[in-house]
């Protein structure tokens, strides 16, 4: 199958054209692309040369944001606990969530942290969360180690 070639539609109509005044007039408007394409000390560069590169990152940023995020739910569905604890520790630590506090102090509770737990659970009711409270009397009548003092009301 014989491979067929593409002109430009420029140059079919400068050779194509019998009258000289269409050939003038194209070709100067293709003297025009051809001084708008030189930039700089006599340097020619394709006029869209930006435009293509800024595709090439555009496409490769795009790749790379579906590849994270594959990552990212594949790790949330696997490994969601470790998930959970992580983000659960973050808006304990970092926003001061009370409700973060409790249950990340629960979560280590499970984990067998015991003085780390009642840790949060203090920091959570001075917040001001009940159960939080409750779950530090209850440590602490169950002999674990925690900061309630006798006659400290909570």
């Amino acid at each position: 199958m014989p491979r067929r070639l593409r002109r430009r539609k420029s140059s079919l109509l400068i050779h194509g054209s019998s009258s000289p005044s269409n050939r003038i007039a194209l070709l100067s408007s293709a003297e025009a692309c051809d001084e708008a394409s030189v930039i700089g000390k006599g340097k020619l560069l394709h006029p869209n040369w930006r435009k293509e590169s800024e595709s090439w990152r555009s496409t490769l940023l795009q790749i790379s944001l579906i590849m994270a995020t594959i990552v990212l739910c594949c790790y949330t569905y696997f490994w969601f606990e470790h998930f959970h604890y992580h983000l659960t520790r973050f808006y304990a630590h970092h926003v001061d969530d009370h409700h973060a506090q409790h249950v990340l102090g629960h979560k280590l509770i499970r984990n067998r942290s015991h003085a780390e737990a009642f840790q949060w659970f203090r920091k959570s009711a001075d917040h001001g969360h009940p159960h939080s409270a409750y779950n530090l009397a209850v440590g602490h009548l169950s002999g674990y180690r925690t900061d309630v003092k006798q006659g400290n009301k909570q």
